[in-house]
C-alpha cells in the first residue's frame, strides 16, 4: 500500500532521530523494522544499517519534490514588468510622508537639544551669591609706582602708599584693563579705592562682553551714592562718601551680574556676556583735589578648586 505525506513526514522525522542517536537506540531498532521492506538491501543481512537508514532518508527527500513550490515564467514576467513600471501617486505620498517625518524627528531633537544647553548655561544671582572667590587670576597693585604692572602714561600718577589717580583736573579719564576675563566659569572684580575726604569726582568700574559694543554694567562711586547700571536698568544706593575706604564688587558669569558695595548688593540680573568681558576704571569730574580719591587695587578671583560654594 502506497505511504500518505504524512506517514512519509514521520518516517523521515524517525529516520533524523535514529541517525543522530545512533546504533542501539529504540528509534534505531525502530528505523530499521520501518524500513526492512523486503527489498534487495533490505533482504541482504549483511547490509550496512546506517547505510539503510541513509538510503531511506534520501529517497523520502526525493518524494517531497511534488510539493514544493516555485516561480514560473508569468511570474518572473509580472515582478520585472512592475519594476519597469513609473511609480505611482501611493507611493510618492508615502515617501513624502517619511521625508516629512524623518525632518519633525530632527527639528525636535534640534530644539531639545537647545533647550538643555540653555537651560545648562543660566546662571542665577543666588548661585553667584554662594560661590566663593578666593583663587587669585589677575591683579593690579598701585600702592607703589614700582608695583605696578601697567605700561602707564603722564596722564596718571602713583602716590606711594596711597594708590592710582588722574595726574591734573580732568572732565574724564579712562584706563582699559588688558586682562580680557574667561567668562567660562564665574570670576568676581574687585575695586579697593581710598577715599582722603568727601569730593564731587566719581569713580567707575565697568565690564564690557563681547568687544567695545557688547553688553556693560558699571557701578559708580559718587559723594553720596553708589549706581549700578545696565542699559536702561539703574540702580541707585545711598552710601555717604566719607574718609576710608570702599569696596566695589563685579561677580561676572556668561549669562549673568552681581554688583555690590561693601558687601552689600546693589544690583543683580541677566547679562548674556559671552564667554569672554573686559575691565575698565574711570575717574569722572576731577578737580582740583586729585588726591583725595584714589585706586589701591584692582583684583580678579576665580572660584575655589572644585567649584565649592558656600
Amino acid at each position: 500500500m502506497t505511504a500518505t505525506a504524512g506517514e512519509d513526514e514521520q518516517l523521515a522525522q524517525l529516520l533524523g532521530e535514529a541517525l543522530r542517536r545512533g546504533p542501539g537506540s529504540p528509534e534505531w531498532h525502530d528505523a530499521l523494522a520501518r524500513t526492512h521492506d523486503g527489498s534487495a538491501e533490505a533482504a541482504d543481512e549483511t547490509a550496512d544499517e546506517t547505510q539503510r537508514l541513509l538510503a531511506a532518508r534520501d529517497r523520502l527527500g526525493r518524494g517531497k519534490d511534488y510539493r514544493s513550490v516555485r516561480a514560473g515564467p508569468a511570474f518572473t514576467e509580472a515582478v520585472f514588468a512592475n519594476l519597469d513600471a513609473p511609480s505611482g501617486r501611493p507611493r510618492s505620498m508615502l515617501l513624502t510622508l517619511i521625508a516629512a517625518g524623518c525632518a519633525a524627528a530632527v527639528m525636535v531633537s534640534v530644539a531639545m537639544i537647545l533647550i538643555v544647553t540653555s537651560r545648562a548655561r543660566t546662571t542665577t544671582g543666588d548661585e553667584l551669591a554662594r560661590q566663593l572667590f578666593i583663587t587669585p587670576l589677575h591683579a593690579y597693585a598701585f600702592l607703589r609706582p614700582d608695583a605696578s604692572t601697567l605700561a602707564l602714561d603722564p596722564s596718571w600718577h602713583i602716590d606711594r602708599g596711597s594708590g592710582l589717580r588722574p595726574a591734573a583736573p580732568a572732565e574724564a579719564q579712562r584706563l582699559e584693563l588688558p586682562t580680557a576675563l574667561d567668562l567660562t566659569r564665574p570670576v568676581c572684580v574687585e575695586c579697593v579705592v581710598t577715599i582722603a575726604r568727601p569730593v564731587d569726582t566719581k569713580f567707575a568700574l565697568s565690564a564690557t562682553g563681547g568687544g567695545s559694543g557688547g553688553p556693560r554694567i558699571e557701578m559708580e562711586l559718587s559723594r553720596s551714592a553708589v549706581t549700578a547700571s545696565h542699559n536702561n536698568d539703574t540702580v541707585r544706593v545711598r552710601r555717604e562718601m566719607r574718609p576710608g575706604t570702599a569696596v566695589l564688587r563685579l561677580k561676572l558669569a556668561r549669562d549673568h551680574a552681581t554688583a555690590e558695595v561693601d558687601g552689600k548688593p546693589v544690583w543683580d540680573g541677566p547679562i548674556d556676556f559671552g564667554e569672554s568681558a573686559r575691565l575698565a576704571i574711570e575717574f569722572r569730574g576731577v578737580g582740583r583735589e586729585t588726591a583725595a580719591l584714589r585706586l589701591e587695587a584692582v583684583r580678579v578671583l576665580g572660584t575655589a578648586p572644585g567649584g565649592e560654594s558656600r
